[in-house]
């Protein structure tokens, strides 16, 4: 998902592994056809789809592709009903695969896209990056299920809570954002800025200008 230079964001590539292959989605040229998706993403009984911190990802396949997902198992909730040292993927990998991350790519412009002649090794580490990701992603899932259940004593109720809290995120649905007379009151309170009248009124002006101006231009606000 690439929102630097974009006001709501979009989504460039897909990652998807499964137990015996690994695929990279470019959903700039599909966008058009990733709808069968659903098929699959929607299907509650045989297949289980595995995110890590899924949050975001479920607005923005809703966003973008018009895709949404039922039987979600998110690994982020796990790690912390776990208790591990950090909840980060890059963590988890590290703690059941040994397997070190690169950071230098999470914030990669994936809107590019090059010439099969002319990829670059840094565009091919790049992608890479996120097939690694997803492809040791359901072996993590099988060993924070096993360790789930070990630390409930056998008993299913800690599995349980992370399918539950995974159902609440998959059951997220987008917004697109909405601009008022008051939007600029959030990021005040955000900041815990103490501001007097006039200060105020200055960044109430000063909201609506950037909003306006980043919707008209495709530019992110940040």
């Amino acid at each position: 998902h690439h929102s630097y230079r974009s006001f709501l964001g979009i989504t460039c590539l897909m990652q998807i592994s499964t137990r015996e292959e690994d695929f990279i989605i470019d959903t700039l040229m599909l966008r058009d056809d990733l709808h069968i998706l659903n098929e699959a993403f929607t299907n509650p009984n045989k297949i289980v789809k595995v995110f890590h911190g899924a949050d975001s990802d479920i607005e923005w396949l809703q966003r973008d592709l018009g895709l949404y997902v039922v039987g979600l198992f998110d690994t982020h909730p796990a790690a912390r009903s776990l208790g591990l040292a950090r909840n980060s993927l890059a963590h988890l990998l590290m703690h059941y695969c040994s397997l070190s991350t690169d950071k230098q790519y999470q914030l990669a412009d994936w809107r590019i896209r090059y010439a099969r002649r002319t990829c670059s090794n840094l565009c091919i580490r790049a992608r890479m990056h996120g097939l690694t990701c997803t492809h040791y992603l359901l072996y993590v899932y099988d060993r924070v299920r096993a360790d789930l259940l070990t630390k409930a004593l056998g008993r299913p109720n800690l599995l349980q809570l992370v399918w539950d809290q995974s159902r609440t995120v998959a059951l997220k649905r987008y917004h697109k954002p909405v601009f008022t007379e008051d939007s600029y009151l959030e990021l005040l309170h955000r900041h815990k800025q103490p501001l007097d009248v006039q200060q105020c009124s200055a960044a109430r002006l000063l909201y609506a200008w950037r909003d306006r101006t980043a919707r008209a231009e495709d530019e992110s606000t940040g």
